[in-house]
C-alpha cells in the first residue's frame, strides 16, 4: 500500500534526519520518493575504469529517462596507456593489422567479438568503452558539474573524440554550472582546444576550476607554459560574462604565474577567487600583474582565498620571503615590491582565507617560548583593505597568544566592536586565556574553528615543555568548567587536534567542555574528513594515560 504524496519540500526535510543513502530503501513508498531515490542513484557518473561495472552503467544510461538524472560527471581515465607502457606501441600496430570485427550489444553494452562470438583483444576495451560513453553524451541533458582529471597518461584519439562529443553535444547545455580540469601543462591545450573551437552559450556556467600539476615523465618547456596560458585565456574569455567563481591551483615552482594572469580577462560578475600555488621569487616575480587582476575585480569580489601551497598538497610553504613581504608590507622597500596586498581596496569582501607563513627562527622561538626579537606581522591591516570582512580563516602557520592579539587589532570594527562572525585559526597550544580573549574581543562571533596540538591551562612558565600528561593539560577541562560566556553568540564550534594528515581529528572532549561554557545551543561539528586508522582517532586522554618506556 503506497503512502499519499506529501509536498517534496516536506519529504526533503524528513530525509535530512535519516542516514545518507536511506532514500534508496524508500523508493517504493510513493512517486516523490521514487523520483528522489532515482536522482540520488544516477546523479553522478564516474568514468574511471574499463570494467564491467562501468559498462553496466553506460548500458543503463542509454535510456533517456535514466540519463536525464545525471547531474555530475567525473572523468579520470585510468585505462589510458602510460607514457612508458609497451602495450601502447603494440596496440597501435595491431589496430592497423587486425581486420575489423562486427559489433554486437550484450546487455546494452558494446563488446568486440570474434568469429566465435567470444570477447577478443582486451587492449581495445578502452576504445570500446569510450565509444559507448560517446553515445550517451547527448542523453545527459541536465549535466551541471563536469570534472576531468588527466595526468600521467597518453591521450588517445578515441578519448579526444569522447571529450569533443561531450562538449558539442547536449550534455553541456543550459543546466551546466561548473567545470573542473585537473591536468598537466602540456595537456591543457589538448583538452581546451575542442572547447575553444566549438564555443557554446552557457547562461548558467558560473564556476571554473583549474588544477595544474607537474608531469613526472615529460618535463614541460616554456613554450608549453605559454601555450597553456593562452588556451586558458581564450577559454575564459568565451565565458567571462557568466563566471562568478574562479579557482586556480598550481604545483609549478619555476613558471611565472603572471603569464597566466596576463591572459585572463575581466570577469564582470566574479565574486569568488581562489589561488593555491607555490609563491616564491620565481613564480611570484611579477606581482604587479597579479595585483592588477585582483584590483580589476575589487568592486564585485566577495570571497578571496590565497594559499601559498597547491591544493591538497603537503608541500611546505616557500622558504624565501617573497609571499610574506607582499602580504604584510605597508610600504615597498624597493622597486620590486611596488605591488603589495596593502594597496588593495576590497569594499565588498566578506570572506578572506589566507595562508600565513613563518620563518624557521620564528617557529623555533614559538616553541622555545624565549624570544625578544620583534618579527613582522603575519597579517596585513584589514581595516582599510577589507572593511566589511566577516569571515576570516588563517591557515598553515601556528599563531601564538601574542600574535592572536595583534591580529585582532587589525580587524575592521563597527561601533567599537569587531564585526567578525566566523573565525578559524591554527595554534600549537590552546590556552584557556585564548578563549577568554576571543569571547571579549569578538562579541559578534557565531562560528569558531580551532586546530591545535594540545589544550592547557594558563601556565606560562611550563608552556614550552608541555606534554599530554602535564598537569596543565589534564586540568584544562576543570579550568574551562569554571568559565562562562553567556553573552557570546557562538553557535557553531569545531575543535581539531593537529594530525599528520593535515585534516585534523575532532577533539570531542575539549569541544564538549568549551561548548558547556557558552550555551547548550552550540552545534559541535564532530565530522571526520580524513581516512586515518582508528588508533589515530582515539581521544587524547587515552593516549595521555598510557605510560611509554624507552630503553
Amino acid at each position: 500500500m503506497t503512502t499519499p504524496d506529501l509536498p517534496t519540500e516536506l519529504w526533503l526535510e524528513i530525509l535530512s534526519y535519516l542516514p545518507k543513502g536511506s532514500i534508496r530503501r524508500l523508493i517504493g513508498v510513493n512517486r516523490v520518493l521514487f523520483e528522489l531515490g532515482f536522482r540520488e542513484i544516477y546523479e553522478e557518473f564516474r568514468l574511471i575504469s574499463a570494467d564491467k561495472e562501468t559498462m553496466k552503467a553506460l548500458s543503463q544510461l542509454r535510456h533517456p529517462n535514466i540519463a536525464k538524472h545525471v547531474r555530475r560527471m567525473f572523468i579520470q581515465p585510468a585505462f589510458l596507456p602510460a607514457p612508458n607502457d609497451p602495450r601502447r606501441h603494440s596496440k597501435r600496430r595491431n589496430s592497423w593489422s587486425m581486420p575489423r570485427r562486427p559489433m554486437k550489444q550484450i546487455g546494452g553494452a558494446a563488446h568486440l567479438t570474434g568469429p566465435s562470438g567470444n570477447s577478443q583483444d582486451p587492449a581495445r576495451e578502452p576504445d570500446i568503452l569510450l565509444r559507448a560513453a560517446k553515445e550517451i553524451t547527448n542523453l545527459c541533458i541536465n549535466l551541471e558539474d563536469l570534472t576531468i582529471t588527466l595526468h600521467e597518461c597518453v591521450v588517445t584519439p578515441s578519448f579526444m573524440a569522447f571529450i569533443k562529443s561531450l562538449w558539442i553535444g547536449n550534455s553541456v547545455g543550459p543546466c551546466f554550472r561548473r567545470l573542473t580540469i585537473r591536468t598537466t601543462v602540456a595537456k591543457i591545450p589538448l583538452l581546451l582546444a575542442p572547447l575553444i573551437k566549438h564555443p557554446k552559450d552557457l547562461p548558467n556556467f558560473e564556476e571554473l576550476v583549474f588544477d595544474i600539476s607537474i608531469a613526472i615523465h615529460l618535463v614541460h618547456t616554456d613554450v608549453d607554459w605559454i601555450s597553456a596560458t593562452q588556451h586558458l585565456g581564450l577559454f575564459a574569455k568565451a565565458h567571462k560574462q557568466t563566471i562568478t567563481a574562479l579557482s586556480i591551483s598550481s604545483m609549478l615552482y619555476g613558471d611565472v604565474l603572471a603569464e597566466l594572469f596576463t591572459n585572463l580577462p575581466h570577469f564582470s560578475k566574479l565574486k569568488k577567487f581562489e589561488l593555491f600555488a607555490i609563491l616564491n621569487v620565481r613564480t611570484f616575480s611579477n606581482r604587479k600583474i597579479f595585483n592588477e587582476f585582483i584590483a580589476l575585480h575589487a568592486p564585485t569580489l566577495e570571497a578571496l582565498i590565497i594559499i601559498p601551497r597547491p591544493q591538497g598538497s603537503s608541500i611546505d610553504p616557500p622558504t624565501d620571503n617573497t609571499y610574506r613581504q607582499w602580504l604584510v608590507a605597508d610600504v615597498p622597500s624597493n622597486i620590486m615590491e611596488m605591488a603589495l596586498f596593502s594597496q588593495f581596496s576590497l569594499p565588498n569582501l566578506r570572506t578572506f582565507h589566507v595562508g600565513l607563513t613563518k620563518t624557521a627562527p620564528e617557529m623555533y622561538h614559538d616553541l622555545s617560548g624565549h624570544s625578544t626579537t620583534v618579527h613582522p606581522p603575519l597579517l596585513p591591516s584589514l581595516i582599510c583593505v577589507a572593511p566589511a570582512i566577516t569571515r576570516l580563516t588563517l591557515g598553515q602557520a601556528q599563531i601564538t597568544r601574542n600574535e592572536l592579539s595583534g591580529i585582532l587589532n587589525l580587524l575592521p570594527t563597527r561601533g567599537g566592536q569587531v564585526i567578525l562572525e566566523e573565525f578559524s585559526f591554527v595554534c600549537h597550544i590552546l590556552f584557556c586565556s585564548v578563549l577568554d580573549v576571543l569571547a571579549r574581543r569578538l562579541p559578534l562571533l557565531k562560528c569558531l574553528t580551532i586546530k591545535y596540538h594540545m589544550a592547557a591551562t594558563d601556565d606560562n612558565d611550563a608552556s614550552p615543555t608541555l606534554w599530554n600528561g602535564h598537569p596543565s593539560v589534564t586540568e584544562f577541562p576543570i579550568a574551562m568548567r569554571s568559565r562562562c560566556y553567556p553573552s557570546w553568540p557562538v553557535r557553531y564550534l569545531r575543535m581539531l587536534y593537529a594530525s599528520s594528515c593535515n585534516e585534523g581529528h575532532p577533539a570531542e572532549e575539549d569541544m564538549a567542555v568549551v561548548a558547556a561554557s557558552i550555551s547548550p545551543l552550540v552545534f559541535l561539528d564532530n565530522m571526520r574528513t580524513c581516512t586515518c586508522t582508528v588508533p589515530d582517532l582515539l581521544p587524547r586522554s587515552i593516549w595521555s594515560s598510557m605510560e611509554w618506556h624507552f630503553e
